[in-house]
Parts: C-alpha cells; sequence; structure tokens
C-alpha cells in the first residue's frame, strides 16, 4: 500500500468514525398545495385554528413523516403527521430555564464545551404528555447538532445540522 493510499485510508477512518452516532437532517420541503389532505385533516381535526405556514417530509424508520409548522391562536407549533394522517407528536417552543434540569444534565454531560441554544422544542404526544425535548448544541463555530432526548434526558437521536449558508 502506498503512503498515499494510507493516508487516505486513515483519513476515511477518521471521518467514519466522527459521523458514528449522528444522522444528517434531510429534510424536503412540501408546497402546501402537495400536502396530502390526510395530514392536513390530522392537524385540523386537533387544532381547528390551525393557521399552517410551511411543511417538510422525510423518512424515519422506512416511513414518511411530515412536519408541520403551524399558528394556533398564539402558539407556534408543530406537529409530526404519518403519510396516513395519524398525529404522532406536537413540538412546541419552551425556554431552556423551563426545561428539567436532568434533561440538561444529560446534554451537557454529552457535549461539555457545547454552547446550548436557548431555543429548546418540547415533544408532546397528541394528548399532551411529555415525552422529550428538542436540543440545539452548538459543538464549535458553526457546527451545531440537534439532540433528541427521552423526558428524562436520555438521548434517543443526534442530527448533524448544516451549517448556514453564506453571503445569502
Amino acid at each position: 500500500m502506498t503512503r498515499l493510499n494510507k493516508m487516505l485510508a486513515v483519513a476515511l477512518a477518521v471521518a467514519l468514525a466522527l459521523s458514528v452516532g449522528f444522522t444528517q437532517a434531510a429534510q424536503e420541503k412540501v408546497p402546501l398545495d402537495k400536502l396530502p389532505k390526510e395530514v392536513t385533516d390530522a392537524v385540523k381535526a386537533k387544532f381547528p385554528m390551525a393557521d399552517i405556514k410551511r411543511a417538510t417530509k422525510e423518512t424515519e424508520g422506512g416511513k414518511t413523516v411530515y412536519e408541520v409548522i403551524f399558528n394556533n391562536d398564539k402558539l407556534h407549533l408543530h406537529a409530526i403527521v404519518t403519510g396516513e394522517g395519524k398525529l404522532t407528536e406536537i413540538h412546541r417552543h419552551v425556554d431552556l430555564k423551563d426545561v428539567p434540569a436532568t434533561v440538561v444534565k444529560a446534554v451537557e454531560a454529552k457535549y461539555p464545551k457545547a454552547k446550548i441554544d436557548e431555543g429548546v422544542h418540547e415533544r408532546s404526544d397528541p394528548n399532551g404528555k411529555v415525552i422529550g425535548y428538542e436540543i440545539t448544541v452548538e459543538i464549535s463555530a458553526g457546527n451545531s447538532v440537534e439532540v433528541v432526548t427521552d423526558a428524562n434526558g436520555k438521548i434517543e437521536k443526534e442530527t448533524k445540522l448544516d451549517a448556514p449558508k453564506k453571503g445569502g
């Protein structure tokens, strides 16, 4: 094996090691007029006054799910809905100070030198029971991770976020 091939092999191994445990956000914007009726109906059934602003779709566990962003009264909410129209989660913004200490400590233990974003989404089931949190953590300049926890702080998923585009 040549020296160059060895260096490439080491670089590839390092890149793979750094990516283990992370998934890459792969959401596709969905025009509101293309949002399946079942998805819209599920949101409107739970939130009759919902003013839907935008939607995305992605594949989780081999199934298509939609994230529908909307305003309801004075709340800004996100609903996670299956392609068949089953509402599975509701996300709402909460302040970091309102997140249980056990959750914050778990994220800080995983990312001790990172900065936790003040904007946190509380995840609840359709009945309002808190099931976890989505917390954005800046691990270095322009390098952030969305950490999804359960209600007790156990980390369920980590997604590397795309860096903001410069000049636009």
